[in-house]
């Protein structure tokens, strides 16, 4: 078992994988090939990224601040995603709806508070699943990867036609003044 606290402590270097290799001319030959194959079988496992969500979780900005997502995990451990807060909360005074959803009894309830992920399961390089715009009322297949802490990306296809957006966390964005917001628009 020197072999997995090797592999934990990340000290599995060159040399003492090769002496793990050459353990085939000692007598405990099966019992040394079995933790170098478990060994090999945990790396993997221990360099990939966890996808499970937990470091997804939190709240992030749209580009060009336009809005504000919660991020969570749902009841089924896949990422659910609401629509928290919206730069322009109101047209004329009346709530900004969903006019575009296909389904026409759902045209009238606002955008906030809407979920955005569909069934955003775990992969081997983070989620995928569907997400609804409400912009054009539309749900496309989807994949969020997360590069590091501070920033999702996401990918929405229609087709061959893709769109990409990187979110970034709320606590890492400079919250911009009114004119500032103003003059992006």
């Amino acid at each position: 078992m020197v072999c997995l606290a090797h592999l934990w402590n990340g000290s599995l270097d060159t040399s003492t994988f090769v002496r793990l290799i050459q353990w085939h001319r000692e007598p405990l030959i099966l019992t040394r090939y079995a933790c170098v194959l478990i060994g090999l079988l945990l790396v993997p496992a221990v360099a990939m990224p966890q996808s499970n969500g937990v470091a997804a979780v939190g709240y992030w900005v749209t580009p060009n601040f336009s809005s504000i997502v919660r991020v969570t995990t749902c009841d089924d451990s896949s990422l659910c995603a609401e629509l928290v807060w919206l730069y322009e909360v109101s047209i004329d005074g009346r709530k900004m709806l969903d006019k575009d959803n296909p389904d026409e009894s759902l045209r009238n309830r606002p955008i906030v508070g809407l979920e955005l992920f569909q069934n955003m399961q775990a992969n081997a390089t983070g989620w995928s699943g569907r997400i609804y715009n409400p912009g054009d009322g539309r749900r496309y297949k989807a994949s969020v990867t997360q590069p590091d802490r501070h920033r999702l990306k996401l990918r929405g296809c229609w087709g061959p036609f893709c769109k990409r957006q990187t979110w970034r966390r709320l606590s890492t964005v400079d919250i911009p003044t009114e004119a500032a917001l103003s003059a992006n628009r």
